[in-house]
């Protein structure tokens, strides 16, 4: 499959600094996800939509995860584990996942 992904946008509610930018563009929430089907899930033989928002606030984190047009938010709470959260804020992310 090749893979076509990219960060939506990032909203700074504060403190979010460049190196969550830089983590935010290298590796998206939404490529999180990708990595996850790609290690044990049957995939359709047929193109891949996804989209995730992810943010931190003062109440605590919040992830929603749209695949091919269902939510799947409850599967995938911590694909954005990965990223330098030193503030709140959010990030929308994209990937197309395309077979071969």
């Amino acid at each position: 499959m090749d893979v076509h992904y990219g960060p939506l946008s990032v909203r700074n509610f504060g403190g979010l600094d460049e190196e969550f930018h830089r983590a935010v563009a290298d590796r998206p929430p939404t490529m999180a996800v990708v990595e996850e089907l790609f290690t044990g899930y049957a995939l359709p033989d047929r193109p891949i939509w996804l989209y995730t928002f992810c943010a931190r606030t003062p109440s605590g984190p919040m992830t929603e995860v749209t695949l091919l047009n269902g939510d799947a938010g409850e599967s995938f709470g911590h694909i954005a584990d990965h990223l330098p959260w030193r503030g709140h804020g959010s990030v929308k992310s994209w990937a197309l996942a395309v077979p071969r």
